[in-house]
C-alpha cells in the first residue's frame, strides 16, 4: 500500500517520463503508415508527420541523457521520414485551401481561375504523393520503432541530480530562449521565412512542454495552450505565404501563354490570398504584444518549483503519519 502512495505523490522525472511516453508514441506509427500506403488517408499522413516531429522532439530531450553518438543516425531517420511526407502535406492544406477559396469567389473569372489552380496543384499532389509512398518503403517503420524503443533504454532509471525541476529548466530554458530570439524583430517587419522558423522552434517547444509536463502537474497548460495559439497562427501565414507563391508562379506561365483571362482571375485569388495573410500577421503582433523569453520562462520555472515543493510536501506528511 505505501508503494503505491509513493508513487502518485512524486514527480517523475523527465527520463522517466520519456521512456514512457515515447514507447507509446511509437505504438500507433506502424498503423498510420500503412494507412498512408493504402488508401493515401490525409489524416493519416498528417498524424504520422506530426508524431515524428514529437518524436525527434523526445530525441533532443534525451540528448541530456543519452550519448549523441546513440542518438544521431536515429534522429537522421525521423528528419527523412517527416521531409518525406512534409511536401504531400503542404499540398493537402492547399487543396483544402483552395476549395474553401472557389467556393467563396463570386466573379466567374476567378472561381475558373481557382478551378484551374485545383487541378494543377492535384496532379502535383498525386506525383508527390507516389515518391513519398516510394520514400516510406525506404524507411522502414518497424525497424525504427525498435531502434527508438532500445534508445529509451538507455535512458537513467534514477532521478538526475538537482532535483525534477531543475531538471526539467535546464531542458526547457533554451529551447524557449531559441523560440522567442527573434520575437522583437518579428514584431517589427513582416519575414515570412523568419516567422516559418519561429514556428518551427515554437513548436519544438510546444512539444517539449508536452513531454515533460508530467513533472509539472498541470502546470504548463497555460504555457502550452499559448504555444499551440501561436504556432496555429503562423502556420496559417505560412500556408497563405506559400499558396501566394503558388498563385504567382502560376499566374506567370498564364500571361506567358497567352491566357489572359485566367491569368486576371487569378490575381483576384491573390488579392484574396492576401488579404488573408495580412490578417495573420496583424492577429500575431496582437497575439504576442506582452510576449517573451523571459516571461515565458518565469512562469515554466515557476511551475516546476510549484510542483517540486507540492511533491516534497506530500512526502514529509507520509512520514509524519
Amino acid at each position: 500500500m505505501t508503494g503505491v502512495v509513493h508513487k502518485s505523490i512524486e514527480n517523475p522525472s523527465p527520463a522517466a517520463i520519456l521512456r514512457k511516453g515515447v514507447r507509446q508514441r511509437l505504438k500507433p506509427m506502424r498503423k498510420l503508415s500503412r494507412a498512408i500506403v493504402e488508401s493515401q488517408d490525409a489524416e493519416a499522413l498528417h498524424d504520422l508527420r506530426v508524431a515524428s516531429r514529437r518524436l525527434r522532439t523526445a530525441l533532443l530531450l534525451m540528448g541530456s541523457f543519452v550519448s549523441h553518438r546513440h542518438i544521431k543516425p536515429i534522429a537522421r531517420r525521423l528528419k527523412q521520414l517527416t521531409r518525406a511526407l512534409g511536401l504531400p502535406r503542404e499540398l493537402d492544406v492547399h487543396v483544402e485551401h483552395l476549395n474553401r477559396l472557389h467556393e467563396n469567389l463570386g466573379a466567374v473569372e476567378a472561381s475558373a481561375a481557382a478551378e484551374f489552380l485545383l487541378e494543377r496543384v492535384a496532379e502535383r499532389r498525386a506525383r508527390e504523393h507516389r515518391e513519398m509512398l516510394k520514400a516510406l518503403k525506404s524507411l522502414p517503420i518497424v525497424k525504427l520503432q525498435k531502434d527508438i524503443q532500445a534508445l529509451t533504454r538507455r535512458l537513467p532509471r534514477r532521478e538526475v541530480s538537482g532535483g525534477v525541476g531543475r531538471s526539467g529548466d535546464e531542458i526547457l530554458a533554451p529551447l524557449i530562449e531559441h523560440a522567442f530570439a527573434g520575437l522583437s524583430a518579428l514584431r517589427q517587419t513582416e519575414r515570412p521565412e523568419d516567422l516559418h522558423q519561429m514556428r518551427i522552434a515554437v513548436k519544438r517547444l510546444r512539444y517539449a512542454l508536452e513531454w515533460i509536463a508530467p513533472t509539472a502537474r498541470g502546470g504548463f497548460a497555460i504555457v502550452i495552450h499559448r504555444a499551440v495559439a501561436l504556432q496555429d497562427c503562423i502556420g496559417r501565414h505560412h500556408d497563405a505565404t506559400q499558396l501566394l507563391r503558388l498563385i504567382e508562379n502560376v499566374k506567370e506561365e498564364l500571361i506567358g501563354r497567352g491566357r489572359t483571362a485566367l491569368a486576371e482571375g487569378l490575381q483576384h485569388c491573390r488579392d484574396t490570398v492576401a488579404m488573408e495573410r495580412d490578417q495573420h500577421y496583424a492577429e500575431f503582433l496582437a497575439m504576442t504584444q506582452q510576449m517573451t523569453a523571459s516571461a515565458i520562462h518565469r512562469d515554466v520555472r515557476s511551475a516546476l518549483e510549484f510542483a517540486e515543493r507540492r511533491a516534497t510536501i506530500a512526502k514529509l506528511r507520509r512520514v509524519g503519519t
